[in-house]
């Protein structure tokens, strides 16, 4: 390899992790990465049966088993790093290294690309470079909740350099082809198939790589010039693949879930005013936001049409000019790797916004192979050139100061609210953190304003009726509760909350029937079949009392815990006490007091000791003259209850 070659792809390596290094530090954000990652059951802890289950269905609406594998990987190896137990805290500095590492391997594949097309290491050089320091590429990168498209990326762009690589011929060279021979006849099935294992791979990480037949398409039609038929046929199986997977997709995202869907005739408005958006920023990336707000309904209640139409229909008219060729090839693939998310078709990240500079990572290929092909040409090559030793160097360090809104979840929800002050997932993701730092007073005035951004969705409702059980205002927190019910009765977590509200306030039949509603709505959640458990054996009236019931919803919940704290055998034994069996009880506390023992809580284990007392005399807890209802503490509050998902949850 010539000496000036190895400089090259030193200088890749080495620009973006002097641009992204500092990211290493960085922690998880609330934006997604408790979701996907931190608080994601199928990860805490991760078990062959919970890897079985991200294979076998979608996990919020996305089927992306190849990356919740690698976040698996990750996760195992941190805590092994950390020498933390298979629930324990999280570092985030594995998981931003290898998105950093990923980020690497992409540039430098678009480099190979990039060479393999314009046979110019100087013009290929210059488009990897663009590819690494464009500060659109920094939300892809900075955020973890998006590995899924830098690992979707490095697998798509390694199926292509293997698809051009074996189809090599010089770009707009006409294949001189052996008579009796077609064309693309040279390609080797063994590199082929490797492609193709890459392109299923890609789309195991992520749906949107069903673009990559249209994109070597393009490549192979427009920018090399190969018949149209031959290429066709060569790309059959890659075309099939895709077709198969987007019937999956749509199966696993339904649009009926979503609050607006654009109609069909407006479609192409979106979508152009997508594509001009994404002009705009690929040129001037300056004002860059996680959540721009530009949703379908704001962008036909604009004027139309916007004047950032002026770029693309400009570029159109280029490519118009020369159908054929590498420039137009490029300015094909960054549309064609677009076309998923401008809002052709529906896609639940819609309810924030269409556009994201996610959306933009694996488009830059074409933006990329554009500015190659410009520092390429004869006479413009003498502009761009010189141009780009300027401009790239601006571009990383506006990519540079990028990657600190994504330092923190607080630093990245104050630039998110900054830019778009509307924006309902900050607003209620910023709540969410500050409940959690008992900041309950600034909670909820942000839980407010986000009802009010969205009126029609529960969660702001279910956050303030949180902070006002939190407070011991359980009738303030039952009308919240009952609203977010009204908005939403399918949310099972939202009727344990209302339960806690009523039974505060006595009325424990109510308090029953949500508890029995969370439990057929979610029926695996040991926490709140331990509460309905507690409530049938110890309460006084024996209207309510149902000991038989409150025996078999205890040993439910205890089946479903591996290692069950002292609460849940103290519930346990007080079903066992209200249905006679007195010795089962005894062992049961006896077990929950040295648990509690263990674990230096003194007060509990005073407590449970007087339990213990009550069990071996055959009393037990509840009798009609006490009056009420004993307790013990309460199941903690989810501090994620009222979470955001961006929803990148639901993203393609």
């Amino acid at each position: 390899m010539p000496k000036w070659r190895w400089v090259a792809l030193l200088l890749l390596i080495a620009a973006p992790m002097a641009v992204y290094g500092r990211m290493l530090g960085h922690d998880f954000v609330i934006w997604d990465d408790p979701l996907h990652i931190t608080r994601n059951p199928m990860l805490n802890p991760v078990t062959p049966q919970s890897l079985a289950q991200l294979w076998q269905r979608p996990y919020f609406s996305l089927y992306m088993p190849l990356t919740y594998t690698l976040w698996a990987v990750e996760t195992v190896a941190t805590r092994a790093w950390q020498g933390v137990g298979p629930t324990g805290p999280l570092s985030a500095t594995l998981f931003k290294f290898v998105s950093l590492a990923m980020h690497v391997g992409n540039v430098l594949l678009v480099f190979m690309i990039c060479r393999l097309l314009v046979r110019s290491d100087r013009a290929a050089l210059a488009g990897a470079l663009l590819f690494a320091l464009h500060p659109a590429q920094v939300e892809a990168v900075a955020w973890i909740s998006d590995n899924k498209g830098l690992l979707c990326t490095l697998l798509t762009l390694s199926a292509l350099w293997l698809h051009l690589k074996d189809d090599g011929a010089p770009s707009g060279d006409v294949a001189r082809l052996e008579p009796g021979k077609g064309e693309g006849s040279g390609v080797s099935a063994s590199h082929h198939f490797t492609a193709t294992v890459l392109y299923a791979l890609a789309l195991l990480a992520k749906p949107t790589a069903v673009v990559l037949p249209l994109i070597a398409w393009s490549l192979d039609v427009v920018g090399r010039r190969r018949g149209l038929w031959p290429t066709t046929r060569r790309l059959a199986d890659w075309v099939l693949i895709a077709v198969v997977w987007i019937v999956v997709t749509r199966w696993s995202q339904s649009s009926q879930q979503m609050s607006y869907i654009t109609p069909l005739p407006w479609r192409p408005v979106v979508a152009a005013d997508s594509l001009a958006f994404y002009f705009e920023k690929l040129v001037w990336p300056v004002k860059l936001c996680p959540d721009y707000g530009r949703t379908p309904q704001k962008v036909l209640a604009g004027p139309l049409p916007d004047w950032r139409w002026l770029l693309p229909l400009a570029v159109l008219g280029l490519v118009m000019a020369r159908p054929r060729g590498l420039g137009s090839a490029a300015v094909l693939v960054f549309v064609v790797a677009l076309s998923p998310v401008l809002g052709l078709l529906p896609f639940h990240f819609q309810e924030i916004s269409t556009v994201a500079d996610r959306y933009l990572y694996l488009p830059m290929l074409g933006a990329s192979l554009a500015v190659a092909v410009a520092v390429d040409h004869r006479t413009v090559g003498r502009v761009i050139g010189p141009a780009m030793l300027l401009v790239l160097p601006w571009l990383g360090y506006r990519s540079w100061q990028q990657v600190d809104v994504w330092r923190n979840s607080h630093r990245l929800l104050s630039a998110i609210l900054a830019c778009n002050p509307t924006s309902y997932a900050a607003h209620n993701n910023l709540a969410v953190l500050l409940r959690q730092e008992k900041r309950l007073d600034d909670a909820k005035t942000h839980f407010r304003r986000a009802a009010e951004l969205k009126p029609q969705v529960a969660e702001p409702h279910i956050g303030l009726g949180t902070i006002y059980l939190e407070e011991g205002r359980p009738q303030l927190a039952e009308a919240e509760l009952r609203e977010a019910l009204r908005l939403d009765p399918r949310l099972a977590f939202t009727h344990q909350r209302l339960a806690m509200a009523l039974e505060q306030q006595g009325k424990y039949k109510e308090a029953i029937a949500h508890l029995e509603k969370s439990l057929k709505l979610e029926p695996r959640q040991p926490q709140v079949a331990r509460r309905l458990a507690w409530i049938l054996a110890t309460h006084p009236d024996p209207a309510i009392r149902d000991a038989q019931r409150a025996v078999r919803l205890a040993e439910t919940a205890i089946a479903q815990l591996r290692q069950p704290g002292y609460r849940m055998l103290d519930t346990l034994a007080a079903a066992y006490a209200s249905a006679g069996q007195y010795e089962r009880a005894v062992a049961a506390i006896t077990q929950a007091i040295e648990l509690a023992r263990a674990r230096g809580n003194q007060q509990v284990v005073a407590e449970l000791e007087k339990r213990l007392d009550r069990y071996r005399h055959g009393r037990p807890l509840g009798k009609p003259s006490q009056g009420k209802t004993p307790s013990p503490d309460a199941p903690p509050l989810d501090a994620t209850s009222s979470p955001t998902p961006s929803p990148e949850k639901q993203a393609p």
